[in-house]
């Protein structure tokens, strides 16, 4: 488990629901993932101690577009994330603006290697409910995880679930924990 809290300071408000801005910043943090027994290599823990990029990009159902770059470094048994993001397309009646989004819905990463060796690929579909509960509000994120000195992963899944823990009125403060667990599909295990 990990949790994420985000404090706005200057007085004013973040114009993204924090679900969706929480969301995207909190899967740079794979290191947290479950990895159990031998099934696939951990890629993210064995990162550290040195240096994690990620750069991810993102486009929304209406449009709109997401650009994220992290560097993540571990120092004196404390993780540092340094992170710039940018909203491009963002309108005044887009859905990432509304209040009424629950939390991301639990959802699977496909990760995979990457096209250098140091490098893993990932594909994410999230999916955040409107205030009604019928509609939907979707990104497809993709990443690159660039780790020096380290190898790719094999092909497999992450599971993610996010909660929303605690959210201020004014929107300047919210945490929020996630779950995630990795697997792999043996398709020939039963043949």
């Amino acid at each position: 488990k990990q949790w994420y809290q985000r404090r706005v300071r200057g007085g004013k408000t973040l114009p993204i629901n924090f679900n969706i801005i929480g969301t995207i910043l909190q899967t740079n943090f794979r290191m947290f993932t479950q990895y159990s027994g031998t099934m696939v290599y951990d890629f993210f823990k064995t990162s550290f101690p040195g240096t994690m990029t990620v750069e991810m990009e993102g486009k929304f159902c209406d449009d709109m577009t997401v650009k994220v770059t992290s560097t993540l470094t571990y120092v004196k048994d404390c993780l540092i994330c340094r992170c710039q993001v940018h909203f491009e397309n963002m309108t005044e009646e887009s859905m990432a603006m509304s209040e009424d989004l629950s939390n991301c819905m639990p959802c699977f990463e496909v990760m995979d290697k990457g096209n250098k060796a140091d490098e893993a690929m990932s594909t994410m579909d999230l999916v955040w409910r409107t205030g009604d509960m019928i509609g939907k509000y979707n990104c497809r994120l993709t990443s690159i995880v660039k780790c020096t000195g380290n190898f790719a992963p094999p092909l497999h899944f992450i599971g993610h679930e996010f909660k929303l823990t605690e959210k201020s009125e004014n929107n300047l403060h919210f945490a929020q924990r996630q779950k995630s667990r990795a697997t792999v599909i043996n398709y020939y295990k039963n043949h």
